[in-house]
């Protein structure tokens, strides 16, 4: 596998700030399943300091495109 994506992680408001994303991800992106995957995306519209935190940088170089119904 070369590549991952990484969407939707969602940690409700009570408990963040106790260490639930930070685990959730890191046991994510160190999972046997994905540990040797090259590159891992990361889809957020919200949080992006969190994810720096975690290692993962701001793409520009990168489009996202969408194709809605209805």
């Amino acid at each position: 596998i070369y590549r991952a994506v990484l969407w939707d992680v969602v940690v409700t408001n009570d408990h963040q700030g106790l260490g639930h994303g930070r685990t959730i991800v890191e046991a994510l992106i160190n999972h046997r399943a994905v540990v040797e995957v090259e590159r891992i995306y990361l889809m957020t519209t919200q949080q992006k300091g969190f994810y720096e935190q975690l290692g993962f940088v701001h793409q520009v170089s990168q489009d996202l495109m969408l194709f809605k119904r209805g």
